[in-house]
């Protein structure tokens, strides 16, 4: 159970929040609470990066799942930037994408990855056996 706060939203947004909380049958209340929890930065999960750049990173990571379900409506197969929970700009090719990107955010953290069906791409290793 948590504190109990008012909060003023844009309409727009909480319009926003209640169409994706009923394509995913939910409650409004947890799908905003979901989306502004701040996840916890683990180490090893961005290894060779600053505290500060991994936050930024799993900050980024939370808003490409949060936004996914509408990233696929609407751009899949392309090319997506978040940059503080948002989509910035999209594009059929990553160049392109990755120089506008670059020139209108120098020196920061963005996601930028493929729309696809599924958020994360599920890998398939194949484990090599030793046969006596």
């Amino acid at each position: 159970m948590g504190t109990k706060i008012t909060l003023n939203i844009p309409e727009d947004l909480l319009a926003q929040a209640q169409r994706i909380a009923n394509r995913t049958n939910q409650d409004v209340r947890d799908l905003l609470v979901e989306s502004i929890s701040l996840p916890l930065v683990q180490e090893e999960l961005y290894p060779g990066v600053s505290p500060e750049e991994a936050q930024a990173m799993a900050l980024e990571e939370a808003a490409w799942q949060r936004l996914h379900p509408e990233l696929v409506n609407s751009y899949k197969g392309q090319y997506a930037a978040i940059f503080q929970g948002q989509l910035v700009d999209h594009d059929p090719s990553f160049d392109a994408l990755f120089r506008r990107i670059s020139a209108r955010f120098p020196e920061q953290f963005v996601w930028i990855d493929r729309v696809r069906a599924e958020p994360q791409p599920i890998l398939h290793f194949r484990s090599p056996r030793l046969v006596r």
